[in-house]
């Protein structure tokens, strides 16, 4: 569970909701809001989710200047449903970063990415999907995580490309990449600006 504010990623993202027209961005797994303060800043909507309530209401005070942004508490398995249900069918950027296991970001293993994945569905190909923490799922995540909480790439990939529309995807600075098949010139394009050695 990383900030995307650190990777070049961040500046692929701004690229391709400028050009794509997309407005809005969700989060899952607020933490300390780095992330989520960012898309604040580049996003006209912005939709976080995270499971732990004192950590919501600490991160939702710190970041109370900042007028777009839907705070919603709980597991994502059970808030994404109705989250998704209210984007109404526009395109939407999804950071995926709510895995937690080893003693990181919570008590024990928790990796609710394929349910979260089954959600993004209902969006179709307005859908732009980026999982944060990439290597947890190229392998087996070592101790003291339990790798029996977390899908294999295998898993995650079927699940993806279990989507009604046909994807893009790919595995760029430790981040899982789905987006719309009428989307992959555009990606291609933002990716290469920003990592020329791809």
């Amino acid at each position: 569970m990383s900030s995307l504010t650190t990777k070049k990623l961040a500046h692929v993202i701004t690229d391709l909701s400028a050009e794509l027209e997309i407005s809005t961005l969700v989060e899952t797994g607020t933490f300390e809001g780095r992330t989520t303060a960012w898309a604040a800043r580049n996003f006209e909507h912005v939709i976080t989710v995270e499971i732990d309530a004192d950590t919501r209401r600490a991160t939702q005070a710190k970041l109370s200047e900042l007028q777009n942004i839907m705070f919603l508490e709980g597991c994502s398995r059970d808030v994404m449903p109705g989250a998704v249900a209210g984007l109404n069918g526009k395109k939407t950027c999804f950071w995926l970063d709510a895995h937690k296991g080893g003693g990181y970001f919570g008590s024990g293993d928790d990796c609710p990415l394929l349910e979260e994945i089954e959600c993004v569905h209902a969006l179709g190909d307005k859908a732009y999907v980026f999982i944060d923490d990439a290597r947890g799922f190229l392998k087996p995540p070592p101790p003291p995580f339990d790798w029996r909480y977390w899908p294999s790439l295998s898993t995650v990939m079927a699940a993806l490309n279990a989507a009604p529309d046909p994807r893009y995807v790919m595995v760029v600075d430790d981040v899982i990449i789905s987006v719309p098949a009428h989307a992959q010139n555009a990606t291609r394009t933002a990716l290469w600006r920003h990592y020329p050695d791809l």
